[in-house]
């Protein structure tokens, strides 16, 4: 165990690749360490600890020797094995880590290109220019700008406050109002919000969805969403009745997504509850926060 542990944990992680010198050298001091341990067990401890001595004519240093590099041999593969392993899993998470920081990089590259003063300069000089010949018009550029601006100031990796989340989501209802006109929609609240964080945009793409493949202006079948606070949870319910008129056919790919980031970020804290029916399309989150 302690040649074992030694090659695993010292040798190997400090001169495998790098000093080739060395290792040699440390692997040949192990195995002379691991030959004399084998004739004192043979030769001094066994009669000390009451066995029959063992001379070394039955057990000369021919047969010693051998037997010591098999012995070796198999004890350096299982540390050589445990280290590589070891390895590919710290150069797994490196590259993993590199992929994240390039991704956080071109987010933070996109969101310099959309966050500037131009951009909310060219809103607001839309806005004021439509707002006398069009308030309805104007209203859509200001819910647009305020979900933009948020939607810039949030990082994907942290928590949020979830009263931004709900005004959010209001907000994006009342644009798609504006684009669509006639928009039903039943948006309860229960419980308090205050003091609650979640993960930016989870709930959102669940109203997404429903806006995007469900019917949202038929005022006896509108879209339902239900959001009860908890003191330590929530509980985010969508129904929406199926739309077969769309040619946009669910992918199946945003509900994976919102499943592996839940996965992730709230491992044992959550429980997604999806029916999919023929007419209807629910979908109800449980999550501990």
């Amino acid at each position: 165990m302690i040649l074992y542990y030694s090659l695993f944990l010292f040798v190997l992680p400090r001169y495998w690749g790098r000093n080739l010198p060395l290792l040699i050298l440390f692997c040949l001091g192990h195995f002379i360490t691991l030959i004399l341990i084998n004739i004192l067990n043979f030769h001094t401890l066994t009669p000390l600890l009451g066995g029959k001595e063992i001379n070394y004519i039955a057990y000369p240093f021919s047969y010693i020797l051998p037997n010591t590099l098999l012995n070796f041999l198999i004890i350096g593969c299982f540390a050589f094995t445990s280290f590589n392993h070891r390895l590919a899993l710290s150069k797994f998470k490196e590259q993993s880590e590199k992929e994240k920081q390039l991704i956080l990089e071109q987010l933070d590259f996109l969101r310099d290109q959309f966050n500037s003063h131009m951009t909310f300069n060219f809103l607001n000089f839309c806005y004021a220019k439509v707002l006398p010949s069009s308030a309805e018009a104007a209203e859509a550029i200001e819910l647009y700008t305020n979900m933009l601006n948020y939607s810039l100031l949030i990082k994907p990796d942290e928590q949020v406050d979830l009263e931004k989340e709900v005004a959010f989501i209001t907000e994006f209802i009342g644009l798609q109002r504006c684009l669509h006109g006639k928009t039903c929609v039943e948006f309860v609240q229960e419980g308090s919000l205050q003091g609650k964080k979640v993960l930016p945009r989870i709930l959102i793409s669940f109203v997404e969805n429903a806006f995007k493949h469900g019917q949202f202006a038929n005022e006896a079948h509108p879209i339902r969403i239900n959001l009860q606070a908890k003191p330590t949870s929530i509980v985010f319910e969508v129904a929406n009745q199926k739309d077969h008129s769309k040619k946009v056919k669910p992918s199946g790919v945003g509900k994976k997504n919102i499943s592996q980031l839940l996965e992730l970020r709230y491992k044992g804290k959550f429980d997604l509850k999806v029916t999919d029916s023929v007419d209807a399309y629910i979908s109800v989150l449980n999550l501990t926060l």
